[in-house]
């Protein structure tokens, strides 16, 4: 590696022309790595607490990056990952799928539902790393300018109520974002 003189005058070795891009190269590489900190084979595979606030750790089955906040791991950005809806309810026609995307430690809801016929209060279940850490009750847009009461639970369950089934056009994205637990 090229030296620096005591007056701070950088030096790349002889014979390297290139030197300086090299150096910088491997030290960005350092760096990176000690921000990132490494990967884990899975989400249930996190360890109990990070080694220094700020940690990075990255699931390589879900592609997921994590954040060692001090206190509890959070999910820095799951990209968006589709909802598997229960039966009776289906993804409104030429909509995008129902789907969760978690952006430090927030949860987006996103898609548009349709309650059919066969269909309970329960839409879907969300998976264990993306669950608040108690009951949401908030509101949900519908076709038509209606209003619905939705409750998330810490369990994941997502159940819609005061629902006339059939029912059609629940849009997600009208349920405020909110803290995974």
């Amino acid at each position: 590696m090229a030296t620096t003189s005591p007056d701070k005058i950088y030096s790349p070795d002889a014979g390297q022309p290139y030197a300086l891009t090299q150096d910088l190269l491997a030290m960005a590489d350092s760096v990176q790595d000690a921000l990132n900190g490494g990967t884990i084979p899975g989400d249930t595979s996190l360890p109990a607490s990070g080694s220094r606030v700020g940690q990075r750790l990255m699931a390589l089955d879900s592609g997921v990056t994590y954040l060692w906040s001090g206190f509890r791991w959070i999910i820095v950005d799951s990209g968006m990952k589709n909802l598997t809806i229960f039966g009776g309810w289906s993804n409104v026609s030429g909509t995008p799928a129902a789907s969760y995307q978690v952006t430090m430690g927030m949860c987006y809801l996103h898609g548009r539902l349709n309650a059919g016929s066969g269909a309970t209060t329960r839409a879907f279940v969300l998976p264990s790393r993306v669950r608040p850490a108690q009951q949401i009750v908030s509101q949900v847009a519908r076709g038509g300018n209606i209003t619905e009461t939705v409750l998330i639970g810490p369990d994941g369950a997502v159940d819609f109520y005061d629902v006339s089934l059939p029912a059609s056009d629940y849009r997600l994205s009208s349920i405020p974002p909110f803290p995974v637990g």
